[in-house]
């Protein structure tokens, strides 16, 4: 299961990429990559620099914060969708049966600025995608 992402940064264009691995039978690790060069987040590259984040012995895996639900909060499902459902609020790691990890994302903001700004950076016009 992965998740990607495209981010306009001070350095470049590049792809972000969450990934859950399974290294032999009982070893479960969230791997952070990033596709350098990169626009589009439906497709990959040879050349990612990647980091293992978390390593498990219980299972693993993403959830997504989908914008649909009672009063527009959202529910947690395990797969994105097809898009129709628009991008997710947030994301989560999930290991065994217990969240242990939420972030939100903000699809609409440059990653690099919120990096500088901090939660500001939210608001802060001058953190909008173009």
């Amino acid at each position: 299961m992965s998740h990607k992402h495209a981010v306009l940064s001070a350095a470049g264009p590049y792809v972000g990429e969450l990934r859950v691995m399974t290294r032999g039978t009982d070893r479960f690790v969230l791997i952070a990559a990033q596709h350098p060069g990169l626009r589009d987040a439906r497709v990959s590259s040879t050349s990612a620099l990647e980091t293992e984040v978390v390593t498990t012995s219980l299972p693993m895996r993403l959830i997504y914060l989908i914008p649909s639900g009672p009063g527009g909060r959202g529910v947690w499902r395990y797969e994105t969708g097809a898009g129709e459902d628009g991008l997710p609020l947030a994301i989560g790691i999930e290991v065994g049966t217990q969240r242990v990890i939420t972030a939100p994302i903000h699809p609409t903001r440059s990653a690099s600025c919120l990096a500088r700004l901090g939660l500001p950076g939210v608001d802060d016009e001058t953190c909008d995608l173009r």
